[in-house]
């Protein structure tokens, strides 16, 4: 996605390990040379929020999420899970001409993850621009949150009616949040409330305005070529 602001484009990769995630920064360093003039890696390591709109625009039932626990699976899943990322309504007797299997089959293959919580949503990819609303990305470093505060900073973002998406990193910025808006002001409502509840612990902020997504899938090939 690119962005206005001090970072003009965020690159969102999945790594089986920091080896082959170091290959991939390579290959961007050495595509994108000599325009990479700084650069920040922030390595994801928890959700906060994860919403298709903002409270703002409708009020969201957000399920409780199972825990997450080590499951099997074959290239059967896999190559179903692929098919699905391209087309998430895709009928089950097209997917298991696909895959080689029975649509029987299939039915019983897809319930199976999401009983195990290798599926957890089928959701639409939303235009904002469209219904006039747009993006704005805000990366935060806090200082001295505790597991409870953590908890906290957790609840107030999916309780705030402009946040989309967020996400607990580890790096230069430790907290990225997504922010679906109508105007700047409710920018600031957010951050301003973020500051009101943390007033010693925001130590450093960016704001940046998406401009444009590129590119964007739910099953990169990485996990397809399992």
């Amino acid at each position: 996605m690119t962005f206005s602001g001090k970072f003009d484009i965020q690159i969102s990769l999945i790594a089986k390990n920091v080896h082959e995630f170091d290959t991939l920064l390579d290959i961007i360093f050495r595509d994108c040379y000599p325009f990479v003039q700084k650069y920040e890696v922030l390595t994801v390591i928890a959700p906060y929020c994860n919403l298709i709109f903002p409270q703002s625009f409708v009020q969201t039932h957000k399920e409780a999420q199972k825990k997450k626990r080590v499951v099997s699976y074959d290239t059967k899943d896999v190559a179903i899970l692929d098919s699905l990322a391209n087309d998430a309504i895709k009928p089950y007797y097209s997917i298991a001409n696909d895959v080689g299997l029975s649509a029987d089959a299939v039915t019983h293959r897809v319930r199976k993850m999401k009983e195990n919580g290798i599926v957890t949503n089928f959701v639409p990819i939303i235009n904002y621009t469209g219904l006039s609303y747009s993006i704005y990305a805000l990366l935060l470093r806090f200082t001295g949150l505790d597991k409870e505060k953590k908890n906290t900073l957790q609840e107030l973002l999916q309780t705030d009616k402009n946040t989309l998406w967020a996400v607990h990193c580890i790096g230069k910025y430790d907290t990225q949040i997504y922010l679906c808006v109508k105007n700047t002001e409710e920018v600031h409502d957010t951050l301003n409330n973020l500051r009101r509840h943390f007033p010693e612990a925001v130590s450093d902020y960016e704001i940046l305005i998406a401009k444009e997504e590129h590119k964007y899938t739910y099953f990169p090939k990485t996990i397809s070529t399992l």
